[in-house]
């Protein structure tokens, strides 16, 4: 691991083999905004390939044909019948996620730096034996291979929403019925946060699921908890609510005397949460404003960073988008997710192609794109 421990060192917590593929979605991430092919090929790619040498290694069959994990757990929760404090378990929701969001990446890297062919249909045929999303008893995305009953419905970690965020396999106009599924299972998560206190981070993953739901308000109401309740006057995230908050939770009262411990996860996935509710860029389309709070109906915000090269202010009035400009770094086509609008350069018309509810231009590196709705 990351501090060079070969074997586990606490139970059940360290048995767990998904942190080689999140940390090469970061590296993908940071291709797909800046473009930087030398990177790619230098530094995420060689990383990206040896975490799937991993899974082609640990994947097995399973009685019905699936390419499963062994062991597997969702981070941190247990069910029914597990071990405490993780159930291990065979194939846990969030190790399928991974695994294509890694080698889904990779296969693509493949084609964009023209190497490894012979390797591609390896990789696709991982993905194509894995589990699908699964939908369970209660409408909810099941977090495990099987539909176990969970023991803490309220866990504070979010492990099997991993494709919806920060992956981008569950999308809500292109996997509905998914999209659904993630919200139920988000929905009893809450439910019980009520009194059974989360932690700041897991405000900020709940607030940044909600923005890719397309639900502004209630991406908002976790994010401003997280701000009230879990963060120092210095704006630093709390792992545990401030005291001045357990003051109003009844439940926790006894938890007064906790030490208020900095985590920095929530501040980087506030910060994340924030930028998702006011524009997203993946699955190749720009969406302005997809998850917009009704608590900030006027306003603007400057040099948003968008995957595929691109840089966008965006500016609206009365809860709709007003303008956007793009400035384009890199050249690339632009696809943004509107059912119409003007699209000018220099104060020129620009040619724009109308495909399922997108626009798509073709843009120049160095250039800005005006985007301007139709009434």
């Amino acid at each position: 691991d990351l501090w060079d421990r070969a074997v586990p060192d606490a139970p059940y917590w360290d048995v767990w083999t998904g942190a080689a593929a999140w940390l090469a979605q970061h590296l993908w991430w940071h291709y797909e905004y800046a473009l930087d092919e030398t990177f790619l090929r230098g530094h995420a790619y060689p990383f990206m390939k040896e975490a799937a040498a991993f899974y082609e290694d640990y994947l097995v069959e399973d009685t019905k044909g699936r390419s499963v994990t062994v062991p597997s757990q969702s981070p941190e929760n247990y069910f029914v019948g597990g071990t405490r404090p993780v159930s291990l378990c065979v194939g846990g929701t969030m190790d399928f996620a991974l695994i294509r969001d890694c080698l889904g990446h990779l296969i693509e890297a493949s084609h964009l730096l023209g190497v490894d062919a012979d390797l591609r249909p390896v990789w696709q045929g991982i993905l194509d034996r894995l589990p699908p999303f699964q939908v369970g008893r209660h409408g909810q995305l099941q977090e495990w291979l099987e539909d176990y009953e969970e023991a803490e419905v309220g866990h504070r970690h979010l492990s099997h929403l991993f494709g919806l965020f920060p992956g981008d396999q569950i999308v809500p106009d292109e996997t509905p019925a998914l999209a659904h599924a993630a919200q139920v299972a988000l929905e009893r998560r809450e439910a019980d946060w009520k009194t059974l206190t989360p932690c700041g981070w897991s405000l900020a993953w709940a607030s940044a699921c909600w923005a890719r739901l397309g639900n502004g308000d209630k991406a908002y109401e976790c994010y401003l908890r997280l701000v009230r309740d879990y963060s120092t006057p210095a704006l630093l995230d709390l792992i545990w609510p401030s005291r001045a908050a357990l003051a109003h939770l009844e439940e926790q009262m006894a938890r007064t005397s906790h030490a208020e411990v900095f985590q920095i996860e929530a501040n980087m996935g506030g910060t994340a949460a924030v930028v998702e509710m006011l524009l997203q860029s993946h699955r190749h389309v720009l969406r302005f404003l997809p998850a917009l709070p009704s608590a900030w109906p006027s306003g603007e915000a400057r040099g948003l960073r968008a995957r595929g090269g691109f840089e966008v202010d965006l500016a609206w009035d009365h809860g709709r988008l007003t303008r956007a400009i793009i400035r384009s770094l890199k050249g690339r086509e632009c696809a943004i997710r509107l059912a119409d609008a003007r699209v000018t350069q220099d104060g020129r018309d620009v040619d724009v192609r109308r495909e399922s509810g997108r626009l798509v231009f073709q843009t120049k590196a160095g250039e800005a794109y005006r985007v301007t709705p139709a009434e």
